[in-house]
């Protein structure tokens, strides 16, 4: 994210996932490593709810073949006040039926001013 000032706004990224194999993927457990960041998926068919820091969801995303989700972060530098200053690493977890990615982490990095 690069430098943030604390009292300008939402930042947001978003990653795309590709669906490169033949069979649908799933994208389920969302979390993300700080209440002041929130993730949302959207694929060809639905949004997601957000997903946050302590989120329980039992919400399940597809993938077609050949089709691309996208996961939107959004993240609150204001959220912790002035001791929120400084460098961040925020964390978006989630997991999948592909069996070389079970597991999948984006890491954001940047510093509030």
């Amino acid at each position: 994210w690069g430098e943030l000032p604390i009292n300008g706004g939402n930042a947001e990224k978003v990653f795309e996932v590709k669906n490169g194999g033949s069979g649908p993927l799933l994208l389920t457990n969302l979390v993300t490593s700080c209440m002041c960041t929130t993730a949302q998926v959207k694929t060809s068919k639905e949004t997601s709810p957000l997903f946050g820091m302590h989120s329980n969801v039992a919400w399940k995303g597809t993938v077609e073949p050949g089709e691309t989700a996208e996961i939107k972060v959004v993240f609150d530098p204001a959220y912790h006040g002035p001791n929120g200053k400084g460098a961040i690493t925020r964390i978006i977890q989630f997991a999948t039926n592909d069996p070389k990615n079970k597991e999948v982490e984006l890491t954001l990095t940047g510093k509030v001013i």
